[in-house]
């Protein structure tokens, strides 16, 4: 598995996209920044493929109003080893994937994170990060 994309297979027509999963095998890309989300997220995950020596150039990037509905949460593993299980907006397993260093996954859904050992996991979302973020809505009991 290099970079999966977990989607919704419901007979519903699901909710789509659930997951990204990036494991620490997927180089080498082609080279330049080579995008593996779809555009219309509000979250982009990008890999950087570029050769020594090469210069990207002082910049910044346009102002831009975007909506977000929902917050997107990404998922790097650093040190250690997570299972993280995906759900449906049901509340169905979708998929569980066990991490290890360098592994990453873009959450676009319900999941939970299990901690198998000692770990270190960096975890970027959207900001701003709000008082209703804070509470999450628990999609089944355990």
């Amino acid at each position: 598995m290099r970079i999966e994309h977990v989607r919704d297979s419901s007979i519903d027509g699901g909710q789509g996209l659930l997951a990204v999963i990036l494991s620490n095998d997927f180089w080498p890309m082609e080279s330049g920044t080579n995008f593996v989300t779809p555009p219309e997220l509000t979250q982009q995950i990008g890999l950087l493929c570029h050769k020594q020596g090469t210069r990207v150039l002082p910049h910044t990037h346009r102002e831009s109003q975007r909506k977000a509905v929902r917050t997107l949460e990404t998922l790097v593993v650093v040190r250690g080893r997570i299972s993280v299980s995906v759900y449906t907006a049901a509340g169905a397993l979708a998929r569980t994937v066990e991490l290890f260093p360098g592994d990453a996954i873009l959450l676009c859904s319900g999941h939970a994170v299990e901690y198998l050992n000692d770990s270190e996991v960096i975890e970027v979302k959207q900001g701003p990060y709000t008082e209703d973020d804070k509470a999450p809505l628990h999609i089944i009991d355990i």
